[in-house]
């Protein structure tokens, strides 16, 4: 009797946390051989959800695990959570972008008129020898989302450390300047928080890399249970299979062995 894992809810990871396991196993991503990467042929989410569900039954089990296998790669079971995590994360690069403005590019664009505001006006007094040429001279070298940040944060710095000397002589006003200061710190936040995506790999070559370091290390966790709890038979119940498909078999496509078959083929 199969397990009906599609019908069991499970919570998926923020995108905030999705992203910053992303960021911790993008050298994987990046250093898998193209031949070894996996097709993917079954429901994404619903496959991620498998495992998400599996982790604490088989967090109960990681002492005798390694324990009685020494030799298991056990850093598989410990590192699962990131993996499904940068697996879901890596889905959501591959869905259309026709959605609500995100945080950050919500704050772009409040950040870039403001910071050519407070560049004009920073010319104008280092014009006037009332602030440093040179630093304004470079912040308009900055370019890019990073850029942004920092010229925000640089000018909210220059403005307010000359304030007292300046506040009758610029149009600028004082909420501007600290405002200034608060878009460029939750600007490098939001981008640290979301990683961009590595170059020259499309989302979905990126997706399905992902997908193929969730698989492989939860194909290790599968083995490793089955032989543990082999006199129990209950390892398809611990660890049940990933391939999860949304919709019904079609003739000739075969179905995923359970984990005591696929124990059986790794030994």
């Amino acid at each position: 009797m199969s397990t009906s894992v599609t019908e069991t809810p499970f919570e998926l990871p923020k995108r905030a946390e999705a992203a910053q396991a992303f960021e911790r196993v993008q050298p994987e991503i990046l250093a898998l051989a193209p031949e070894r990467v996996r097709r993917i042929t079954a429901d994404f989410v619903a496959s991620v959800g498998v495992v998400l569900r599996a982790i604490p039954r088989l967090v109960s089990h990681r002492e005798g695990i390694a324990e009685t296998l020494p030799k298991h790669p056990i850093d598989a079971l410990d590192r699962l959570k990131d993996y499904a995590f940068a697996a879901y994360y890596a889905h959501l690069l591959t869905l259309p972008q026709a959605r609500p403005a995100s945080e950050k590019e919500a704050l772009v664009e409040e950040g870039k008129p403001l910071r050519h505001a407070l560049l004009v006006a920073a010319e104008a007094l280092a014009d006037r020898g009332l602030v440093s040429s040179a630093l304004v001279q470079q912040i308009r070298k900055g370019a890019g989302h990073v850029d942004l940040a920092g010229d925000l944060i640089a000018l909210s710095a220059l403005f307010a450390e000359a304030w007292g000397e300046i506040h009758d002589k610029t149009a600028i006003d004082v909420r501007e300047v600290e405002r200034a200061g608060e878009l460029g710190t939750a600007l490098l936040e939001e981008l640290h928080r979301e990683p961009p995506a590595p170059e020259g790999l499309s989302p979905q070559e990126i997706r399905a890399r992902a997908y193929t370091l969730l698989a492989n290390a939860y194909d290790e966790c599968r083995r490793a249970i089955a032989y543990l709890r082999f006199h129990e038979r209950d390892a398809d119940r611990i660890a049940p299979t990933m391939f999860v498909r949304s919709a019904r078999k079609k003739s000739g496509e075969v179905e995923a062995p359970s984990v005591s078959e696929a124990a059986d083929v790794a030994a």
